[in-house]
């Protein structure tokens, strides 16, 4: 399309759309010939964008050491300065056993020595009825070795009081495969809810 083509279409605000042109060309997304068009990185982007939300699929993983639990604290909303299970997001491209790995160097700087697949939680974050967001959470129990150089080992029956609510649930869920968990956020307050 042409760059009046392309204006006329999104309907946006000149400044606006030129940042937003720029920063296509600037990633490599966009190419400009005689018309602008998609290259091959953008044409593999361009399915994540004109769909409705999906869920996030992420890990969690307990690991384990000496009968003791490690967890980080959070430096991000929601639940920031909370203790939880290191965890994170799995990159496109990427194994659930290569992010397992990955997550556990990154979060903790401990080495993955082995990893166990123990239940998938699906967690609804709801405010005021309408769904926010939606994680799909898969539950790894760790083994790994090195020095622990982010979080804090806890027994399991002294664990703190400020841990996540879902990530104290997900604990219990050694034996359950599926588990569903729906937070609703009204007035800055969370409240959470557990189905097996």
């Amino acid at each position: 399309m042409t760059y009046t083509e392309l204006y006329k279409a999104l309907n946006l605000r000149s400044n606006l759309f030129d940042y937003h042109l720029g920063k296509l060309l600037g990633k490599g997304l966009v190419e400009k010939r005689s018309k602008y068009k998609l290259t091959s990185l953008g044409q593999s982007l361009v399915t994540y964008l004109d769909i409705e939300k999906q869920p996030i699929v992420a890990v969690v993983l307990a690991i384990f050491n000496e009968g003791k639990i490690v967890l980080i604290k959070r430096e991000k909303h929601a639940f920031k300065d909370h203790w939880a299970l290191p965890g994170g997001k799995i990159q496109f491209g990427e194994t659930v056993e290569e992010s397992v790995e990955r997550i556990c160097k990154k979060e903790t700087g401990l080495q993955l020595k082995h990893a166990k697949y123990l239940s998938t939680i699906q967690e609804l974050v709801k405010e005021k009825q309408s769904n926010k967001h939606h994680f799909i959470l898969l539950l790894y129990k760790v083994k790994a070795s090195g020095v622990l150089q982010k979080g804090k080992l806890f027994p399991l029956d002294k664990l703190p009081k400020k841990l996540i609510p879902s990530d104290a649930k997900m604990l219990h869920f050694t034996k359950i495969k599926l588990a569903t968990s729906i937070i609703s956020e009204s007035n800055n307050k969370m409240r959470q809810e557990f189905f097996d």
